[in-house]
């Protein structure tokens, strides 16, 4: 039996969940089950819970139908990933969504094995290359500074995205603020030496950074950092 105990599957599992999905188990069962009208069937019930109007996928079925939909058992066996239902149009609707899930997650994956792989400060000089490089529109008269700002950071995360340039979160240990690699890159490409601290990207001390359990944050590379110290003694 495969067990949800990997970081991937529990990931797999919440984003399901927010989907509309509920996971169930019992003895060696472990199930995500979802109803009917979150996978798009829209009924009106009489008083006594009969169906009196039923609508799939934009166009109305006859109540009999909206009934069998309604009360029909769909689920995604978490045992061997298999999809099952009672009814073959929400048996299509769920696949997709779980499809749907599951080809976010490798995404996810990918972009996060790439900034893995990427040092920071390697992804550092590589995000002030790319600033240089793009043509802001950002930067034409009717634009306010708040309105460049915005345009700056969409732009540079965006082009970071598609060639693969990490963009971690950092933090700036002297005021706490925390927010994207591209967002600090910015900054200190349009402020002055005295505004950002000093001549060098570096001055700021800025320290990449990752959520903790408790949805705080603590620096990314702290493994790394208590080894050294270790090493160093």
């Amino acid at each position: 039996m495969t067990t949800a105990t990997t970081t991937t599957t529990e990931k797999f599992i919440t984003a399901l969940e927010e989907k509309g999905f509920k996971r169930w188990t019992k003895g060696d069962k472990d199930r995500m089950y979802i109803d009917a009208e979150k996978l798009g069937l829209k009924v009106q019930k009489y008083g006594s819970g009969a169906v009196k109007h039923a609508e799939w996928d934009g166009e109305k079925i006859s109540n009999r139908e909206g009934a069998s939909m309604l009360h029909a058992k769909t689920y995604l066996d978490l045992t061997d990933m298999s999809v099952h239902s009672d009814d073959s149009d929400l048996f299509a609707a769920a696949e997709a969504i779980i499809e749907e899930v599951r080809s976010s997650l490798e995404e996810e994956e990918k972009k996060e094995e790439k900034e893995a792989a990427m040092s920071t400060t390697t992804a550092i000089t590589a995000m002030q290359e790319l600033y240089q490089s793009i043509d802001y529109d950002a930067r034409m008269d009717y634009c306010t500074k708040e309105m460049a700002q915005r345009i700056c950071r969409n732009t540079l995360a965006k082009e970071a995205g598609k060639r693969g340039i990490a963009d971690p979160m950092m933090m700036n240990p002297a005021t706490g603020s925390v927010s994207p690699l591209s967002d600090w890159v910015c900054d200190y490409m349009e402020l002055t030496p005295e505004e950002w601290g000093g001549h060098y990207f570096s001055d700021a001390g800025l320290v990449a950074v990752r959520r903790t359990p408790d949805g705080g944050w603590e620096e990314a590379d702290i493994e790394a950092r208590t080894a050294a110290m270790r090493e160093g003694r």
